[in-house]
């Protein structure tokens, strides 16, 4: 039986072939590996990410998706990040667990609402939610998620495999593509 992560994924060893390394296009300027049936999705959140939250290609790289290890909460198991499944984004600049610059960064009113938006366009569990162990830079997966919804939300977005959006949350064609 598959070791799972947190959010009910495989762990994956390193050197999978479901793992693949992708590069982000246009101007950030990073290399992220990560499950392979999620890489477009997690492109365009990058994306999405950087036009609307802050700015990702910035100073020391700090973006990853793929870490084979436990989580950093005591006990709870596998990351997610082992499975491919979850990214944390620019964790020098809004800071990692429970951190004061998170929580004044994302207490921001317009952040807050992007936020919501990012997490209802793309389906994702948020650390800056969780109770007792805040994680503002973690995205996820969720619990309950699959190959299957994972693809159908990519082909709802109009994803294509680099990560360019060209739909929006309703799936309406966007005048532009995002990515």
């Amino acid at each position: 039986m598959a070791t799972l992560s947190i959010n009910g994924w495989p762990v994956l060893l390193p050197g999978s072939r479901l793992l693949r390394t992708m590069p982000c296009t246009g101007d950030i300027n990073r290399r992220l590996t990560g499950r392979v049936e999620a890489m477009p999705l997690f492109l365009s959140f990058v994306y999405d990410y950087d036009d609307w939250i802050a700015p990702v290609d910035k100073g020391i790289t700090d973006e990853g998706i793929y870490s084979y290890r436990q989580s950093r909460v005591p006990g709870a198991g596998w990351s997610c990040h082992s499975s491919g499944t979850a990214i944390d984004i620019n964790w020098s600049a809004e800071g990692s667990q429970n951190s004061k610059r998170g929580k004044d960064f994302f207490a921001q009113r317009e952040v807050a609402k992007t936020v919501d938006h990012l997490k209802e366009l793309y389906g994702f569990e948020w650390g800056g939610d969780w109770d007792n162990y805040l994680d503002y830079m973690h995205w996820q997966l969720p619990r309950g998620s699959s190959v299957r919804s994972v693809q159908e939300r990519i082909r709802f977005l109009g994803i294509t495999p680099s990560g360019v959006r060209t739909r929006d949350i309703h799936g309406k064609k966007l005048a532009q593509p995002r990515g």
